[in-house]
């Protein structure tokens, strides 16, 4: 046998699936967690995720004793429990950057390279039911945008958010729009009519930005209340309304019509939460029109993290008015909500993707922007050929198309939420390294 050397990846961070979140409240506030995490990490080390799912998402997480932080930052993250609180430390953390983008890099062609570094910003990239409607259509979108002015918080709470971040840099913690704009800008006529009579801008245009993975968290949140279960209540009264809408999302796949626009134009969330969960109702609605709007047609380009801001300004102020008046509802950590079996149908073959809502697009093998890494089909084929429909030597040559594993003892609904090639489990889990010599 022939001496070979091999090293993994090791993260000291370990947590549990977001299905073991206890309560609403701390689910909302692990939400902010991540968007705050995320804009942390754009702000000040100029990466982009761009695959937040809900797999990606850890909740009640540890890190190992010899953590370090990352070096370079002007200033940490702040989480909603210090806000609300004054305790330190992030209720869910982000995983998974296998994905991301450095920012960092110049968009101009670096010498020796056959494509502009900011290539893979263009890359359809993420989880077909938590991708952000433009990065599934590859495009900028230019249908009726009703902008959405930015939320304003209360006073009590506002102050303290003020003063934690009384060292902003960019002054979004503090912004307000005046004088008739939303998120500091106005939606432009011109460039809608400009993308009306030439189209193809609205691909040239388009580029993966961080409020579309703002976007994607609302697609978590989405997903996680309308299967949510409160504890010991198996009457659920809206179950019908729940299977409608559920197939809007389970049925979404990228390159096609996106179903889920449904979600957004109707809006009806008082109808389809579970009933003891109706006082959440108010808070989707009003995420749902900050993600409602095509960002990219403001003019001015708002800040790049508004959508960030908008959303974690909107959780903060319902959790704190939550826990004010003690307001919450224990969760089902073992069951979800029921709807009805989603037929699965196969889609049209010029898409490639074999089942309905069960793909993940990757791009891991595709060369990060700034990196000048290969793409690595054959290996990475390997490890999941038991799941695929095509024959490796038919995939497509970009992608690896993965499937979700299926069990026949397995509820529906739990396999639609995991995104992965296996299920979730339970128990908590923790990435380690090791290096082997043979």
């Amino acid at each position: 046998m022939s001496d070979y050397s091999s090293a993994e990846l090791i993260m000291k961070t370990s947590g549990l699936p977001l299905s073991n979140c206890k309560t609403i409240v701390d689910f909302f506030k692990g939400m902010y967690d991540v968007l705050e995490a995320h804009r942390w990490a754009v702000a000040e080390h100029k990466f982009l995720h761009r695959d937040i799912s809900l797999a990606n998402i850890v909740f009640g997480s540890e890190d190992g004793c010899d953590i370090q932080e990352l070096s370079g930052a002007r200033r940490r993250p702040v989480f909603i429990n210090e806000v609300i609180h004054g305790k330190i430390g992030p209720t869910a953390r982000l995983l998974d950057m296998d994905n991301g983008a450095n920012l960092n890099k110049s968009k101009l062609k670096p010498e020796g390279e056959k494509e502009d570094s900011d290539k893979p910003l263009r890359y359809r990239t993420g989880t077909p039911k938590f991708i952000a409607r433009s990065v599934a259509a590859g495009q900028i979108r230019n249908g009726p945008s009703d902008m959405t002015p930015m939320p304003e918080l209360q006073s009590e709470i506002e102050a303290n958010y003020k003063r934690i971040h009384h060292d902003d840099a960019s002054k979004l913690r503090a912004f307000s729009d005046t004088n008739g704009t939303t998120h500091g800008g106005h939606l432009s006529l011109e460039r809608r009519k400009r993308y009306k009579t030439n189209p193809s801008l609205q691909v040239a245009d388009f580029e993966h930005q961080p409020f579309h993975d703002a976007e994607s968290v609302y697609w978590c949140i989405v997903v996680f209340v309308l299967l949510a279960k409160p504890l010991n209540n198996d009457v659920d009264v809206n179950s019908e309304r729940l299977s409608g809408v559920w197939t809007c999302i389970a049925e979404h796949a990228v390159s096609s019509p996106d179903k889920r626009s449904t979600i957004i134009s109707e809006n009806k969330w008082a109808k389809w939460v579970h009933k003891d969960l109706l006082f959440i109702a108010e808070l989707m609605d009003d995420l749902t029109c900050q993600i409602q709007p095509e960002w990219a047609l403001l003019d001015p380009a708002p800040d790049p993290l508004h959508l960030h801001e908008a959303m974690q300004r909107l959780i903060l102020q319902y959790v704190y008015d939550w826990e004010k008046s003690n307001i919450n509802v224990e969760l089902d950590t073992v069951h979800s909500r029921t709807f009805m079996r989603a037929e699965r149908k196969l889609l049209a073959p010029v898409n490639r993707y074999p089942i309905n809502g069960q793909i993940i697009i990757t791009s891991s093998t595709l060369g990060k922007r700034g990196s000048d890494s290969s793409a690595r089909v054959g290996s990475q084929v390997s490890s999941v050929s038991s799941h695929l429909v095509y024959p490796p030597c038919e995939l497509p040559t970009r992608h690896i198309i993965r499937l979700r594993k299926v069990g026949n003892d397995e509820p529906l609904q739990r396999a639609w939420v995991d995104s992965h090639a296996a299920l979730v489990a339970p128990e908590a889990f923790r990435y380690g390294s090791k290096n082997t010599s043979r």
